[in-house]
C-alpha cells in the first residue's frame, strides 16, 4: 500500500506541493504589493507632525500679536530657529460704517518652514480693535 492511497483511505486531507507554491506567491504578490503603503506611514507621520507643529507656532505668533495691539507696526515679521512668520493686514472692503467705536481688522500670519520652502501656513482672525 503506497503513501497516497494510505492518506486517502484515513481521510486525511493535505496540501500538495503545487498548492503551497501557489499559496505562496500569493502571498508574496500581496505583500509585495502592500508594502510600499505601510513603508510611506513613518513619513507621512512626520509630516504630519511638522504641520501641527507650524499651526501651533503660527496660533502662537497670533496671539503674540493680538496682544501687542500694534496694528501701526504691521506688517511685522520675524525669524526662529527654522520658521519665518509673517504679520500682516488683509484689508476688508464693502463694509458698511459702524457707529461703535473701532474697526474691524483682518489679521494674517504666514509660518514658513525654512527649510522646506513648500512647508507653510497661513492662519486668519478678524478683529474689532480700537484706534
Amino acid at each position: 500500500m503506497s503513501a497516497l492511497t494510505h492518506c486517502q483511505k484515513s481521510g486525511e486531507a493535505g496540501f500538495t506541493l503545487l498548492e503551497v507554491v501557489i499559496a505562496t506567491a500569493i502571498m508574496a504578490l500581496a505583500f509585495g504589493t502592500l508594502y510600499p503603503i505601510f513603508a510611506s506611514i513613518p513619513s507621512h507621520l512626520a509630516r504630519s507632525q511638522d504641520r501641527e507643529a507650524i499651526v501651533a507656532y503660527g496660533e502662537s505668533v497670533m496671539q503674540q500679536q493680538i496682544l501687542l495691539h500694534n496694528w501701526s507696526a504691521l506688517p511685522a515679521s520675524g525669524t526662529e530657529g527654522e520658521w519665518q512668520w509673517e504679520a500682516s493686514e488683509v484689508p476688508l472692503t464693502g463694509l458698511p460704517k459702524e457707529s461703535i467705536p473701532g474697526r474691524p481688522l483682518h489679521l494674517r500670519v504666514t509660518v514658513t518652514d525654512t527649510k522646506h520652502k513648500n512647508a507653510s501656513v497661513s492662519l486668519d482672525q478678524i478683529l474689532w480693535v480700537q484706534e
